[in-house]
């Protein structure tokens, strides 16, 4: 398997879309009814792609709230890293009313708008450590890949599980 830490820009848009490309495969033809099959105990098909929404805009406004000098909390107010699991879980109850096309859409969308961003970031601000603050001691290009590739890679395993349970791959 692939490394999904990126070495470069080259690697990075390697990633995220091969990522992207395989998780669209996946959902591409689901309808809301199978969009609600649960892929464990917390989280439904659905819920996946909301949350991976969550994460690709999450990273786009700590990029872009770094260039302006901000300070801000990680990875959200009122949440540490070690809340991650509770954070996901609110931004599922938060979406719950949105249809699968609805979040299919803001992911295709927040993807696209990513890959715009990184396009705007020269090399330093991508691949150079404490360009930002907030980045502490990675590359802005690790902190993009935990938010977009890693994201969708983790989503794509539980998904296909998911569809292989229920005879629908």
């Amino acid at each position: 398997a692939m490394s999904n830490i990126p070495k470069d820009r080259e690697h990075l848009l390697d990633l995220i879309t091969s990522n992207y490309r395989k998780l669209w495969k996946l959902i591409e033809g689901l309808d809301d009814d199978r969009a609600k099959l649960m892929v464990d105990d917390d989280f439904s098909i659905k819920d996946l792609i909301v949350i991976r929404v969550w994460w690709l805009r999450a990273v786009q406004g700590w990029i872009k709230k770094g260039q302006q000098g901000l300070s801000f909390p990680l990875p959200a107010e009122d949440f540490n890293w070690q809340q991650t699991p509770a954070l996901n879980r609110r931004t599922a109850i938060d979406q719950n009313s949105i249809k699968l096309a609805e979040a299919r859409e803001q992911l295709k969308q927040s993807n696209f708008e990513l890959l715009q961003l990184i396009d705007s970031l020269d090399d330093d601000e991508l691949t150079k450590v404490s360009q930002f603050e907030w980045a502490g001691k990675w590359p802005v290009m690790r902190w993009i890949s935990v938010g977009s590739s890693s994201q969708y890679d983790g989503a794509a395993r539980q998904i296909r599980k998911t569809l292989k349970r229920e005879n629908l791959l």
